[in-house]
Formats: C-alpha cells, structure tokens, sequence
C-alpha cells in the first residue's frame, strides 16, 4: 500500500491547530476520562496472523508514524484524508483482482495440463466398442455390390486390418470385410478332359442332320439316339471367401472422435469369382463333369452316341454305294456325239464305256479292227471334200 503523508507536528494536524497556532494558546483539554477498569480473565494468547506483505512506501509511512513522540492528551495516529482512503480502498480492491487473476491463471494453467493429458492417455485412441458399432455397418453396405442370384454372398464378419495415425487428432482405419460364398459356381466345361465329349457333340448333331436328310433308317432298324447334354464343371465351392478392403478415417474433437463413413467407391477386393450357381441351369439338361454321381451317365450316354455315330457313317456309305451304281447305266447308255473321240465299245465286250480300262496300255489291233478303222475314216472323211466344193461352187 502506498501512502503518500506528510508528517508535520502533532499540533498542526487538528482541525483547530492553526487556529490555536496564530494566537499562542495551547488547545485546551475537553474532558479527561478515567481509565476503566475491567477485570482481568485469562485468555489465550492469539494466534499470530500471518503478516500481508506491505510495499516499500506503505512501510516507510509506517515507520515515520511510529518514530513521533507521544505527547500526553494528544493522539499519535495520523489524520487521514478521504483523498487518503480511496487511495487504500483503491489498494485493496487491486490486491483482491491480483489475488483472483493469479488464481484463475493457475487454475487454467490446471485444467489446460488436465486436458492435454487426458486426451494424451485416455482419449488418445476411440473407444474400441465405438469402432465395432461402426464397423457393423460396413457388409451391409457392401454386400449389395458383389451378391446376386447367379453368384450368392453373405457376410461372415469385419476386421481392423490396418491402423494409421495421421496426427495427434486423426487416425486412418483399414476395414477388411469377410464375404463367403453360399453355393457352388459352374461353368461350360473347356478343360483338356472334356474336349472329347465336346466333339463327340458336333459329331452327333452332324450325324443326326444326315440321318433326317437320307432317311437312313426305317421305324425298327434305327439306332438308338442318344442325348449329349451341357457339361459344366465346378469353378468354386461353397465357403469360399471374398477379402474386401474399406477405408475410412476418425477425428478428434476435444475428447469426442468422429468416424466418418466409409468411401465404397474406394474398396479393394482381393480376388474375383466367375460362374453362376446351378439354379441358373435348372431349367435346361446338364451334367457336371468330375461329381462320382455323374460318371456312370456320362459315359454310358458317350458309348450310345459312338454306336450312333458309327452306325450313321456305314449308312451313308451303303448309300453312297448304292447310288454309285445305279448312276453308272445311265452315263453308258448315252448317246456318242459327233466330236466324242471314244471309241464305242465291243459287241462281246461287258464294259459299258467307250474304253476298257482293264485293257493294256498298248495294243496291236487285229486285222480286223484296222480294217474297219480304215472303213469308218473313210466314211467320215468323204464328206468333208464334198463340203468344201460345195462352198466353193458357192462363190
């Protein structure tokens, strides 16, 4: 506390000092009263007050007070001025806001410390039964995206398989997604083991087109025909699992963490399945290729389609034959143009050609042949001279 007093003499402090002062007079003493006499009890010495620390000025004034000299009738303490006591209540009033500020700043200084190491320690990760809420709402976001009635999924459950942290208020999050396959997939068999039923397909529907075309067989003697339906093969089995990958990102608020929703766009798959179940199949004839319960048909229906095969290909070639035979008279019966160089056949001979082909390459005539050779030059021959003198008589 400062105190700014001018200490003068004792006398000149009160209110009619000067007045006493310019006269010469002492101030005269109103009434003297008697000490009063109380009686003494025993009291216990007072617990000494911790003593407020006072500034260099306030203690100064202090001691100036303390080092005047008693004068009988006349107080010690000083006069003070109402200038005086609003400059001590102003004092006070400071030293009272200092106090408080000091101990808000320490409390903040508390509560700030406070904060950053709860949010260092226990807030330093969400909540793991925060996490798997959430995670519960990835398969069935995702589902949608892989199942079908040809290829049937369901979810079998979702992981944390990676976690990142950015910085002190952000985590990345990996979720991997388990999706597992309800019933086998099936395809049109293509491997090396199913080629020979494959062709032995396109041999049977070729011998079948012949057989309608020809009418090789009657009612009773046709073979039996055989059915060669779809073979499939097995691409995937039931159980199968799908590995989809989603991220997506948590950040802190104070002590509050946001989970914010996944991007789907951005999922990963680790693999692809092809194929479609059997119901897809249901309605056409099929067998599958490689089941024990299928072997014994697939190959009986392969021996009954060989038999038909075969039996197809010797009736065309009976046919064949046949018509080979019956178109040869009617090429032999027709009649010999006039610039055909075949010979006609012999009257003995049983070739129906113009030329033996049995006959030896070379091969002297008889005398005979040679003269009725001669005999037919000339009756060939004779015109053409006939002609020519005929033209020329023309002109």
């Amino acid at each position: 506390m400062v105190i700014n007093i001018v200490l003068t003499d004792p006398k000149e402090q009160h209110p009619w000092a000067k007045y006493y002062a310019k006269r010469g007079i002492d101030r005269p003493v109103a009434v003297e009263l008697a000490p009063r006499r109380v009686a003494k009890r025993r009291v216990s010495p007072p617990k000494s007050a911790p003593v407020p620390a006072m500034s260099a000025d306030l203690q100064a004034a202090v001691q100036a007070v303390t080092a005047q000299t008693y004068v009988p009738g006349v107080t010690a303490a000083p006069f003070i001025t109402a200038m005086q006591k609003e400059a001590v209540a102003r004092e006070l009033k400071r030293r009272v806001r200092v106090r408080y500020a000091r101990f808000a700043l320490a409390a903040a200084a508390v509560l700030v410390a406070f904060h950053f190491t709860i949010a260092a320690t226990i807030f330093r990760l969400p909540f793991e039964e925060k996490l798997q809420t959430h995670l519960q709402t990835l398969p069935a976001a995702l589902l949608p995206f892989y199942s079908s009635a040809r290829q049937p999924l369901q979810a079998d459950g979702v992981v944390i398989a990676q976690a990142d942290r950015i910085n002190s208020s952000t985590m990345r999050y990996v979720a991997a997604v388990t999706l597992r396959l309800r019933k086998p997939l099936y395809v049109p068999a293509t491997s090396n083991g199913t080629f020979a039923y494959r062709r032995l397909q396109d041999s049977l529907q070729t011998a079948r087109d012949q057989e309608m075309r020809f009418n090789l067989f009657s009612a009773t003697q046709a073979p039996e025909l055989p059915e060669l339906p779809l073979l499939l093969q097995r691409t995937h089995q039931a159980g199968e699992t799908i590995i989809v990958r989603v991220p997506f990102t948590a950040r802190r608020l104070g002590w509050h963490w946001r989970l914010e929703n996944p991007p789907v766009e951005l999922r990963l798959a680790n693999r692809t399945i092809d194929g479609d179940s059997l119901d897809r199949y249901a309605q056409a004839p099929h067998l599958v290729y490689g089941e024990a319960a299928t072997l014994a048909d697939v190959r009986r229906r392969v021996k009954l389609a060989n038999t038909y095969v075969i039996a197809v290909s010797k009736a065309v070639q009976r046919h064949a034959d046949v018509v080979a035979g019956v178109e040869a008279p009617v090429l032999a019966s027709a009649p010999i143009q006039p610039d055909d160089g075949t010979l006609p056949a012999d009257e003995g001979s049983a070739v129906t050609g113009g030329v033996d082909p049995d006959a030896p390459a070379i091969e002297l005539p008889s005398p005979r042949k040679v003269e009725k050779a001669a005999t037919v030059k000339l009756s060939f021959g004779t015109p053409r001279p006939t002609m020519q003198r005929t033209v020329a008589s023309g002109q």
